[in-house]
């Protein structure tokens, strides 16, 4: 039961989505000093 992609496919989407939102907070933070 330990060989699970399907876990490592969600974890992974997990992560990017995880990127994405960091993403936006760090432009949305560059707009607000400018």
């Amino acid at each position: 039961m330990m060989n699970i992609p399907y876990l490592q496919i969600l974890y992974v989407e997990f992560l990017r989505n995880r990127a994405i939102q960091f993403e936006i907070v760090i432009r949305a933070n560059e707009v607000i000093k400018n």
